[in-house]
């Protein structure tokens, strides 16, 4: 299965996108999805977006933590 985009508005990017991320990747998952990519990383600090995982200081943001868990559990007994 391919997805070309997902996305949120930038309004809930950080307010819930731990949240849509704990819903939406094990969807994928489950509807056969072998791999996600990630847009940006890191968010830069001179234009900023909004999506990354990390802040502008590279701090995690809830989203990274959320999924580096989603990620932890999909390897147990793997």
């Amino acid at each position: 299965m391919r997805v070309g985009q997902l996305g949120k508005p930038a309004s809930v990017i950080q307010t819930g996108l731990s949240q849509w991320l704990d819903q939406t990747l094990p969807s994928l998952v489950e509807l056969g999805a072998s791999r996600v990519f990630w847009f940006q990383l890191d968010e830069n600090p001179f234009a900023p977006s909004g999506f990354g995982l990390l802040g502008p200081d590279v701090s995690p943001r809830p989203a990274y933590v959320a999924l580096q868990t989603l990620v932890a559990a999909s390897q147990v007994g793997a």
